[in-house]
């Protein structure tokens, strides 16, 4: 009988995926009387280490596995594992099988890392990770998938079971606000870390072109050194206690993506944030985009320059759509998209394995 959940994430609480994905479920594991002991692979401070160093040093890393690995030892018959995407990235599948063939695990994915592996330039990784995932998966009790791509390919894994549960917001954190309808300059929202503003670089010259025409502010969360030349940007380096604050005091919210497999993987967490605090969005048309946004409802889905300069050209001139869309949106979360609903499907899951 499974009574302890032992969470094994890549990352400590400055991760997004980690914090999102599991990490916030933990109240809600306990109130159904599980208990909970954390383990991330990589520690805050690894992480910090390696934004202002480029990579993480390789005494910490070794370091990091012998840990992972005396914990999954020394698991127990009454424990749940549930792992972060893998228990040993960029190890083969043989080395995770050693150790958790004999485990109980659920994993957790809200990223294509799959691609990472048999995508990869190099033959000698696709040859030895290649199906690394699809073996892992079918092993697993559960894989919770964070959109349909990531679910589909857990079904062609051939995965004995496989639940989808989008990355949500817990609405404690996002009270409904109004915003200020007098408000002179509208502000355009993008948040993000430092390894995805390529994303916003994409489109730098829409914003160029906007500018010739628009009054506008463009708030950039988590990169603090990117700019725009002529574009009036705000950046903010990111804490989860302004996090809201920042989102809310916006008009505008933005996730733009490339076409790429990689994207499929997304799960649009950033849209869900901006419908949270009653955004409008504008999002690439692409992977769970499509199915978070209903177009022209609660925001706008797009494909190039063209059609990102339209939907931010009527947004800008149009309070009232704005408040529409983000109303629309904001609805659909409280619905579909929050921490209370997706953590009794969870939860219940977990039920059904112990």
């Amino acid at each position: 009988m499974i009574d302890t959940i032992v969470a094994l994430t890549k990352y400590d609480n400055l991760g997004a995926s980690s914090r999102l994905r599991t990490i916030q479920y933990f109240p809600y594991f306990k109130k159904n009387n599980f208990k909970v002991k954390h383990f991330p692979l990589i520690t805050n401070r690894q992480l910090n280490d390696k934004y202002n160093k480029n990579g993480y040093s390789i005494f910490s890393t070794f370091y990091s596995y012998l840990n992972r690995i005396k914990i999954i030892l020394l698991s127990k018959n009454n424990e749940l594992l549930i792992i972060e995407k893998e228990a040993f990235p960029w190890l083969p599948y043989f080395f995770e099988k050693a150790f958790l063939s004999k485990k109980k695990y659920i994993l957790d994915y809200d990223d294509a890392i799959f691609h990472n592996y048999d995508s990869h330039k190099s033959i000698i990784i696709r040859y030895l990770l290649g199906n690394k995932l699809k073996k892992l998966m079918q092993n697993s009790c559960l894989n919770i998938c964070g959109n349909k791509y990531l679910h589909n390919y857990a079904v062609s894994a051939k995965s004995k079971a496989s639940l989808m549960i989008p990355t949500v917001v817990d609405l404690i954190n996002y009270p409904l606000k109004k915003h200020n309808i007098n408000k002179e300059t509208p502000t355009i929202v993008w948040i993000g870390s430092p390894s995805t503003i390529h994303y916003l670089s994409d489109i730098s010259e829409v914003f160029k072109k906007l500018a010739k025409k628009y009054e506008f502010t463009l708030k950039i969360i988590g990169e603090t050194n990117f700019k725009i030349k002529s574009i009036d940007i705000i950046n903010i380096e990111w804490s989860e206690d302004i996090e809201y604050m920042e989102l809310s005091s916006s008009d505008i919210g933005i996730m733009p993506l490339r076409d790429t497999k990689w994207e499929l993987g997304k799960c649009g967490y950033k849209i869900i944030q901006y419908m949270a605090c009653n955004l409008p969005v504008v999002a690439s048309k692409i992977g769970a985009n499509i199915d978070i946004v209903e177009n022209n409802i609660d925001g706008i889905l797009v494909k190039n320059h063209d059609e990102w300069f339209k939907a931010l050209s009527m947004l800008l001139s149009d309070q009232s759509k704005r408040q529409e869309y983000g109303n629309n949106g904001r609805l659909k979360i409280e619905d579909n998209y929050n921490l209370e609903f997706s953590s009794s499907i969870y939860s219940e899951a977990i039920k059904e394995i112990s």
